[in-house]
């Protein structure tokens, strides 16, 4: 029985490498930052997301999704409308995950396909 290797990255998107966004004050605290950067396992010939794939975009912006197809198409793995979330800042300043809403999801769906 061979023995599993696995390597942990944490990763920060290049700025530069997504759409200008004017984030929420809330956004830029440091006790918000983790939410700016991606974790991903690789272990064999398998890549994991634990909890994710963050990618700190706004869901308001045109530009975000054109991001997204550029992105879906230059990705090694498939990326899936159902799959998404949307970060909402809450009234103590924490991030809480939802579906998104239905013009969000067409958004994606177009651009996804």
């Amino acid at each position: 029985m061979g023995s599993t290797r696995q390597l942990t990255f944490a990763l920060s998107w290049k700025t530069s490498a997504l759409p200008k966004s004017d984030w929420p004050e809330e956004f830029l605290k440091p006790e918000n930052e983790k939410w700016q950067r991606v974790l991903f396992i690789l272990t064999g010939d398998r890549v994991m997301f634990p909890g994710g794939l963050l990618i700190p975009i706004s869901p308001m912006e045109s530009a975000s999704y054109v991001f997204l197809s550029r992105f879906s198409t230059d990705a090694p793995f498939k990326m899936s409308p159902k799959h998404f979330q949307v970060g909402i800042l809450g009234k103590t300043g924490k991030l809480a995950w939802r579906k998104p809403d239905a013009d969000i999801a067409a958004r994606l769906q177009e651009v996804l396909v």
